[in-house]
């Protein structure tokens, strides 16, 4: 099979998943036997340090639409995402978690909504199962911060789960900044978008990697990377105080009234909200640093059925070994 033959690329993170990939490769060669054209799947293996390696290896011998890319260590979820879409061939893309939390049987709907003239389509969350109360509170909370923050309009509930056609994949990798925000990324591109709903299933193996800290690090991530919202409030907000500090200068000379506890909580509150002000602007700097840097995205340590030249040309890969 021609690579240029190719209609569809599956692209899966993989991080420490042993216990569920071989669920995961039969579902998945289950769903390719159910499209109408040649695809393939691209795993990504973020640095996993448990089996997942020789699991996703033997995949690659027992079949050979699967094809795998070894990073050399952890780069984090969204680049194993761009890393895939780096490398796909497919006319288009479908972006899954390797967890099965994402149905496989959706990507036919939403092939049929890109049949029909969409260029990205997002698989929107309708119900959580397996969530805990606390954890569906905060991803509650987490869209309407990013709803209140961002300039880009970032569809609720939608993770990282969508079709995306060439045109949306060759326009994202024209964006090649550090710190990456992928749902946020494709909604900047623009196209013809639309939405399939889905039902999230719970686990049914393994733990999620992504915990409190790191889920509150990918919101700010979110934030940053397509709004300067959180700057012009910390302006605003330092705007009120600077009011109100001078009326209380104008009342302290006029009125001689002097209540010291009062002060000092007044001083300790200020001094707060400068700090929170001047780390909103350290975390801009040190986007900006990130990208001056210039470094690569990811390195690649090996990969399975990708021919990636040994010392690519494109500053954005380093590949330590060819396929």
């Amino acid at each position: 099979m021609s690579r240029r033959d190719l209609t569809y690329s599956f692209v899966l993170p993989v991080l420490n998943e042993e216990l569920i990939l071989e669920t995961v490769f039969q579902k998945m060669s289950g769903l390719l036997g159910r499209l109408d054209r040649d695809a393939e799947v691209i795993f990504v293996n973020d640095g996993s340090t448990d089996q997942s390696a020789r699991l996703l290896d033997s995949f690659c011998s027992r079949d050979d639409r699967f094809k795998v890319i070894h990073f050399s260590r952890n780069f984090g979820h969204q680049i194993a995402i761009s890393a895939g879409l780096d490398h796909c061939q497919g006319s288009a893309a479908i972006i899954m978690d390797s967890d099965l939390q994402d149905p496989p049987e959706v990507v036919i709907d939403m092939i049929a909504k890109w049949k029909a003239g969409s260029q990205v389509v997002h698989a929107v969350r309708t119900a959580r199962k397996g969530e805990s109360f606390f954890k569906k509170i905060t991803a509650n909370l987490y869209y309407r911060l990013l709803k209140f923050f961002t300039d880009v309009p970032i569809i609720r509930n939608s993770g990282d789960f969508r079709l995306v056609d060439r045109t949306a994949i060759d326009a994202f990798k024209s964006m090649r900044e550090k710190n990456r925000y992928i749902r946020g990324m494709f909604a900047w591109v623009g196209f013809q978008q639309d939405i399939v709903y889905y039902v999230r299933d719970a686990r049914i193996a393994g733990e999620t990697k992504f915990n409190f800290r790191k889920m509150a690090r990918f919101a700010l991530d979110g934030i940053i990377s397509f709004s300067t919202s959180p700057i012009r409030i910390m302006l605003r907000i330092g705007a009120i105080l600077a009011g109100i500090a001078c009326a209380g200068i104008v009342y302290e000379v006029f009125g001689a009234y002097a209540p010291i506890r009062t002060v000092l909580w007044c001083i300790l509150l200020g001094f707060g909200l400068q700090l929170m002000a001047t780390a909103m602007v350290g975390f801009y700097v040190v986007r900006i640093l990130d990208e001056t840097r210039n470094r690569p995205l990811y390195v690649i340590a090996r990969s399975r059925g990708i021919p990636i030249a040994k010392g690519s040309d494109n500053p954005n890969i380093i590949s330590l070994s060819a396929s």
